[in-house]
């Protein structure tokens, strides 16, 4: 998964979202649309709770957990991302 993530740039944080919820799911991340609803990528809650940690570890705070839920695609997420780093 991309080590470098420039917080300043959206579609940084979407590629990097991209290639974090491929991994997890086994998916190209070319499969990943940032327009889809994450919550059709089929994660479990417990891989949710891992992508959350993923992303509260590169911005180094903590984010709720419902924020998928609130931001449901990787372009909303990826924009509150942008504002929380």
């Amino acid at each position: 998964v991309c080590a470098n993530v420039d917080f300043d740039d959206v579609e940084s944080i979407q590629l990097w979202l991209q290639q974090l919820i491929g991994n997890y799911q086994s998916l190209d991340q070319d499969d990943v649309n940032i327009l889809q609803p994450i919550a059709e990528f089929g994660m479990t809650s417990v891989t949710v709770m891992k992508v959350l940690g993923d992303i509260s570890e590169k911005i180094n705070q903590e984010v709720e957990p419902t924020l998928i839920w609130e931001y449901p695609t990787i372009e909303e997420l990826s924009d509150k991302i942008k504002s929380l780093a």
